[in-house]
This record gives structure tokens, sequence and C-alpha cells, in this order.
């Protein structure tokens, strides 16, 4: 496994050097409760960066905050358990 680096200008932002070549960007936050969540943004030859992923991180943090729900990009992301009633 590739270790995570912290970014030097945004709290909270983390990449990894992938074997080739390609920058793959994250982010970390806590959630309603208290748990630390870490969520893929994407890749830097797909155009995403520090400062992209840092304005993701924000808005799922006021979104968290406002709502008490997650961003429409992260919701996208968890398959859906479906409750089957006979």
């Amino acid at each position: 496994m590739v270790k995570r680096i912290k970014s030097k200008k945004y709290v909270g932002v983390y990449y990894r050097e992938l074997t080739n070549g390609d920058r793959a960007f994250e982010f970390t936050y806590k959630d309603l409760e208290g748990k630390k969540k870490w969520v893929k943004v994407g890749l830097e030859s797909h155009n995403i960066n520090e400062a992209y992923t840092n304005r993701k991180r924000i808005e799922t943090i006021n979104k968290l905050k406002l709502d008490g729900d997650e961003p429409d990009f992260i919701k996208k992301r968890k398959p859906v358990k479906k409750i089957d009633r006979h």
C-alpha cells in the first residue's frame, strides 16, 4: 500500500503517489458520530488537484453542519441496502 502524504497547504487533504507516476487525492473529515471518514476525490490525470480536494472537503463539512446529511457526490458512491420484506 502506498503511504498518504499530507498537503502542506490544506488541512485534511492528502495525496498518494501511485506507481504509474499519477497522484490520487483524498480528504478526511469526522461524520456526525465522530468517526473519521476518508473520501477519495480523484486522480491528478483527471485534473483533480489539492485546491479542488479542499473545496470538496469544505463542502462536505458545511453540508453536514447545516443539513446533517452527506453531499450527493458521497451518497452516489455508497451502495444502497434494500430491505426485502415478505
